[in-house]
Parts: C-alpha cells; sequence; structure tokens
C-alpha cells in the first residue's frame, strides 16, 4: 500500500503518491513566485548596477541552484519518505517547465547544449541536496 501514515494528536492521516505529488505541484508554484521575485531583483542589479552579462549568467545560476534546494528542502519535509528522490523530481520537473516555456517563448530550443544540460544537472542536484537536507 503505497503512502506514509502519520499521527496528528490521534488523527491519522494518510499520504497517499497523489497527496505527495500534490505537494511537490504546490512548491513548484511557490518556487516559481520565488523564482520571478529574484529575478526581478536581478534585473533592477542589472539596470542600477550595470552588471555584465556573465554576472548575470552566474546570478541566474546560483537562483536556479537555490530556488531548487529550498524547494526539494519543503518537498522533503512534507513527504517523509525517500526524501532525497522526490527532491530530485521537484528538480527535474523544475528546470522541465523552464525549459518548455522557453521552447514556447524561442519556438527552438536545442536540449543537448552544454547550457541546458548543465542548467537541467544543477536543478536536478539542487532539489536532490535540499531533500537530503529535510
Amino acid at each position: 500500500m503505497p503512502g506514509h501514515i502519520y499521527t496528528l494528536e490521534g488523527w491519522d492521516i494518510y499520504m497517499t503518491n497523489g497527496m505527495k505529488i500534490m505537494a511537490v505541484l504546490r512548491n513548484l508554484i511557490l518556487m516559481y513566485i520565488l523564482t520571478a521575485a529574484c529575478l526581478l531583483l536581478l534585473s533592477f542589479g542589472v539596470y542600477k548596477l550595470e552588471l555584465s552579462e556573465a554576472v548575470v549568467g552566474i546570478f541566474v545560476i546560483v537562483i536556479y541552484l537555490a530556488v531548487t534546494f529550498f524547494g526539494g528542502l519543503l518537498t522533503g519535509k512534507k513527504v517523509k519518505e525517500k526524501k532525497f528522490l522526490w527532491g530530485a523530481l521537484f528538480g527535474f520537473l523544475y528546470i522541465l517547465i523552464v525549459m518548455l516555456a522557453s521552447l514556447v517563448m524561442h519556438k527552438e530550443f536545442d536540449v543537448m547544449s552544454t547550457k541546458a544540460v548543465t542548467s537541467m544537472v544543477l536543478c536536478v542536484c539542487g532539489g536532490l541536496l535540499g531533500g537530503m537536507f529535510s
């Protein structure tokens, strides 16, 4: 029987895989809001501080890594079992949606480019580490 039974003041709460997926989706929405806020701050920094393209690229990678780590951490705390796998799933879904959005906006996307593969590895690892530390 998939899932896990939790007790909360005498009440048994059964967390099914569907509930775990809903937790991942909820955390994805929260992390996209956080990403938007971070990118808004970064764009303000670009405007005011005239940051170079290389520095902006580094900040984007740091944002991806931090957000997926935090999302994996929240997901791991919610699901309570196989946290690292759920965190890795979170990171994978996060970057997959970013890549799909890029594909829709630019009508072209090279999945095997160095930048895409690096981003995917960093996001999956970020989520995995977040899940491990939860």
